[in-house]
């Protein structure tokens, strides 16, 4: 049986946050989710339940700047990604969850989690990250081109040029394209969904932007890594074809520094005939079942 709550919740600094939370009466544990960039909660109700319906209770919300329910103009900006961290173990210790506790992170959300588990390290016992990526030259670069901007404009500026500019790299091994968000999924479906949804593909803020590269700088990092929990199980997974991740070569390198940091439990599964949004792929179903098969073994 589940039950579902679709609420808001009032945070310490009076900001509303959108959340759902699908119980089962016979919970083994909680899955804490934690969605993209320019995207939001209901794009994972499915899968919610997919993991609902294996017993656990499942929490998401939708990060500052992000959901259904806020303006065009509000959408795309939060203050760092320290804050969003600081939001989701605000949400989640809003309740009271037993058994084992999961952390889920996709793409920025993955970012997200990556630093969650370093402030809090005793929290979680697994940790599932979507479409990660590892600090390299091509953020580097990029955070060299959103520094000086951030000198004349205000963080919460959203500068189209810059927005098309990573969606252009991030299509550049993709011909001939449909549309500009081909990149996410091979999934003609999912992409075209995406792309007509109007919570979803929206610019994202100069300091947003520059938040989510300082992030994953700060999380690729050896020094900040070693304060994880070294026994937190880890399951690592993207799509080869993922031009954020760096066609898997991100993916690798952050299961390889996880594992010379001491944490010997990381697992790390790449998909063929698959790009960043390995969860809406064709198949989807396969990538959920060896999930389950991980939560369950492993």
């Amino acid at each position: 049986m589940m039950e579902i709550t679709n609420k808001f919740i009032t945070l310490k600094d009076n900001t509303r946050i959108a959340f759902k939370l699908y119980r089962h009466e016979e919970s083994k544990g909680v899955i804490q989710m934690l969605h993209g960039m320019a995207e939001h909660m209901e794009r994972y109700d499915a899968v919610c339940r997919y993991f609902c319906d294996m017993g656990y209770d499942v929490l998401i919300h939708d990060h500052r700047g992000h959901g259904k329910h806020i303006e065009a103009s509000e959408q795309g900006h939060f203050p760092s990604i320290d804050t969003l961290v600081e939001d989701a173990y605000e949400i989640f210790e809003t309740f009271d969850f037993k058994g084992e506790f999961i952390l889920f992170g996709h793409s920025m959300g993955s970012i997200v989690a990556r630093k969650y588990v370093i402030r809090y390290p005793g929290l979680f016992d697994r940790l599932i990250l979507s479409g990660t990526s590892f600090y390299n030259k091509k953020f580097e670069a990029a955070s060299l081109l959103l520094k000086p901007l951030l000198k004349i404009h205000p963080p919460y500026k959203k500068l189209d040029f810059v927005n098309k500019l990573t969606l252009s790299d991030f299509n550049r091994k993709f011909r001939p394209l449909r549309t500009e968000s081909d990149w996410i999924s091979l999934n003609e479906d999912n992409v075209d969904a995406f792309v007509s949804d109007p919570a979803a593909g929206f610019n994202m803020s100069i300091g947003a932007l520059n938040s989510i590269n300082e992030s994953l700088k700060f999380t690729s990092s050896k020094k900040n890594v070693k304060r994880m929990n070294k026994s937190l199980k880890i399951l690592l997974i993207a799509g080869q074809d993922d031009p954020f991740s760096n066609f898997g070569k991100g993916v690798e390198k952050t299961g390889q520094l996880y594992k010379r940091c001491g944490i010997k439990h990381v697992f790390i599964q790449l998909y063929e005939n698959s790009r960043h949004e390995v969860l809406f792929e064709k198949n989807q179903k396969e990538v959920l079942q060896n999930i389950r098969k991980w939560l369950k073994n492993e």
